[in-house]
């Protein structure tokens, strides 16, 4: 079954095994429903999967630098292990550590930006359907403002037509 139309990016199963779900380069999330035929799986209970406020490819980034982190951290450990204190250990210590230091401090302002980023979007968001609703208002208020001129210009084309209806008769 094709349900991108581009390369497939991630799949993942859910944490029950009940749904497989496919991320692809096209933008698309596709959820499938995995049916086991072994009777004893069959017997687990669907679990929902909480909804997620997170945009998918800032998640794979962040995975990354997260596994970076992990890397050099252990790279750190094993730096720190007492059979050899040489100078050049310790400054490679150093920079390992400094590494770190830089990968967290870019983690944590990569989330202050992605947050204020998110709040911006939110005040847009926000600003753009006040004016949406003004624009609504105003066009009622012309739209009662010419049925009102309309039924008063026909009144009074009644009034005369009434008139003139009158002059004839007589």
């Amino acid at each position: 079954m094709q349900a991108h139309s581009k390369p497939v990016e991630k799949l993942r199963l859910s944490d029950d095994c009940m749904n497989l779900f496919s991320v692809g380069l096209d933008g698309m999330l596709c959820i499938f429903e995995v049916r086991d035929r072994d009777p004893r799986n069959q017997k687990k209970q669907q679990a929902t999967l909480p909804f997620s406020q997170e945009i998918l490819t800032d998640q794979n980034a962040m995975d990354k630098e997260v596994a970076e982190l992990a890397g050099l951290k252990q790279e750190d450990e094993q730096l720190r292990e007492p059979d050899n204190n040489n100078v050049e250990k310790g400054i490679e210590m150093k920079r390992q550590t400094d590494k770190i230091s830089s990968l967290q401090g870019r983690l944590e302002s990569d989330k202050i930006d992605a947050e204020s980023k998110y709040l911006s979007l939110q005040e847009n968001k926000r600003e753009a359907m006040n004016n949406n609703e003004n624009k609504r208002k105003d066009l009622l208020d012309r739209q009662q403002e010419e049925i009102e001129t309309k039924r008063n210009e026909y009144s009074q084309k009644m009034l005369e037509d009434s008139g003139r209806f009158n002059q004839l008769q007589v």
